[in-house]
């Protein structure tokens, strides 16, 4: 059972901080389902090359500080989130599923 409430725990917070990844770039590019996709894999090749040259370190203790910016990126903008919680229900089942 608390295996199961850790792993919840866990996808909860991913999917908090990719909503709100996905929000910043909303902001960015204009389209919303265009930044849903494609703010991750920016964010993930930037830090990959990052990584390569100059190494991140240990980045365990970071999870807190970027959950709790990610709650107030999507309490800020709530509006544009709730005008396309289709997007976001597709994207959850599928993130949940996987």
């Amino acid at each position: 059972m608390l295996t199961h409430l850790a792993s919840a725990f866990i996808i909860g917070v991913i999917v908090l901080n990719l909503v709100a990844l996905a929000l910043l770039g909303a902001s960015a590019t204009g389209h919303y389902a265009f930044a849903r996709v494609t703010t991750p894999v920016a964010a993930a090749l930037a830090l990959f090359f990052c990584e390569h040259f100059v190494g991140l370190g240990r980045l365990a203790g970071l999870w807190p500080v970027t959950t709790i910016a990610s709650a107030w990126v999507v309490w800020r903008r709530r509006d544009l989130l709730w005008a396309h919680w289709r997007v976001e229900a597709a994207f959850f089942a599928a993130f949940t599923w996987a």
